[in-house]
């Protein structure tokens, strides 16, 4: 049987490892891998299950990977926490980077993920991003693109999904986005489905959460911050605002929207 373990991570020979990637390769299912507060530099791959990974708290544990291409902390292990630290995505010029990518395919979907105490800043693209993941918990989480492109948060082929208390600002296209590749096709498990707000939500953008297409993306629960919602009248996309005056401005910002082919109404 597996034991749990905890694996300790700082800078000097205090701790069990001097890096997280190292502590991350010799950890087993149930461990759990305890970070200094301090900054460490480099991106990091968990392919292990049932594993915790928690910082000492937000700005205080850093995990900086400014510096890489693609993914700054990529998850395609089950039964994944993330916790109290700060990630600083990638963002370098050939960057399509995402700050944390917890990923793995239509065949085989994560469950059980819980990110809480998180922030994550300046990823060249989205800065949480969960593909095929079931079971979801994210709490008191701070997602700030600093101007960069994609979004704060983006569900792909995600279900059952709890988002509390999360602060968007600086994405470029959006706070939230819940995606559906797959429509119903047979080649993906599911659509998006069950994914509800509450607490209290802030998102600085233009458009808070999106649907896209709306039409794969089922049983969302929006919560009381966002209170109008536009739809186009072939319910390709969904909008939610926090007035309708946001939503009407949307709309004229938009290159595909007008008013003769959308609707605003309130929830």
């Amino acid at each position: 049987p597996f034991y749990s373990e905890t694996h300790t991570v700082a800078a000097d020979s205090s701790a069990d490892f001097q890096s997280v990637q190292a502590a991350v390769d010799a950890a087993q299912p149930t461990d759990t891998i305890e970070l200094a507060p301090q900054e460490f530099n480099g991106s990091i791959d968990v392919p292990v299950d049932d594993l915790s990974i928690k910082g000492a708290g937000e700005g205080e544990t850093i995990i900086d990977t400014s510096a890489d291409r693609d993914y700054g902390v990529s998850v395609s292990g089950t039964n994944f926490t993330l916790s109290n630290l700060t990630v600083i995505g990638p963002d370098g010029p050939e960057s399509s980077g995402y700050g944390v990518k917890i990923s793995d395919s239509p065949t085989r979907a994560l469950s059980n993920v819980t990110v809480e105490n998180v922030t994550v800043e300046g990823s060249a693209r989205s800065e949480l991003d969960l593909n095929y993941v079931s079971d979801v918990t994210i709490d008191n989480v701070t997602l700030n693109g600093n101007g960069t492109g994609g979004v704060g948060l983006a569900l792909t082929e995600c279900t059952n999904v709890s988002i509390s208390n999360i602060a968007t600002s600086g994405n470029t296209w959006g706070g939230v986005g819940l995606y559906s590749y797959g429509e119903g096709d047979s080649n993906y498990q599911r659509d998006t489905d069950g994914v509800t707000f509450s607490g209290d939500n802030s998102y600085a953008e233009s458009l808070p959460v999106y649907q896209d297409p709306a039409t794969a993306v089922t049983n969302v629960t929006i919560g009381s911050t966002l209170s109008h919602k536009l739809s186009t009248d072939d319910d390709a996309f969904v909008g939610y605002f926090a007035s309708e005056a946001d939503a009407q401005a949307f709309v004229e910002l938009a290159e595909d929207l007008t008013p003769s082919n959308s609707t605003i109404e309130e929830l």
